[in-house]
């Protein structure tokens, strides 16, 4: 168990260097949809706020996922957790 722990560590913190280099060097892309965009507006948030918390994440933050099921079945879109930052 604690060899696939670290295991997971290191797939996360390499993900997470190639992301973080990526967005250094070309910005962050999202998909600015008005509902998530209003939402931002209503808690206070920017666009570079949400840049800087992206830039912010370690592997502690990483909880699972994407879902195996969704790498096996060609479903695109999966999605990994992560607990809300000051829980």
């Amino acid at each position: 168990m604690k060899n696939r722990l670290v295991e997971k560590k290191l797939e996360v913190n390499k993900f997470l260097g190639i992301f973080k280099k990526s967005v250094t060097k070309h910005g962050l892309t999202t998909l600015r949809r008005p509902k998530n965009l209003d939402t931002l507006t209503e808690m206070g948030f920017t666009f570079l706020d949400v840049q800087n918390e992206i830039m912010k994440l370690t592997y502690k933050d990483f909880v699972a996922g994407p879902k195996q099921e969704s790498l096996t079945t060609g479903r695109t879109g999966g999605m990994r957790k992560a607990p809300r930052r000051g829980h």
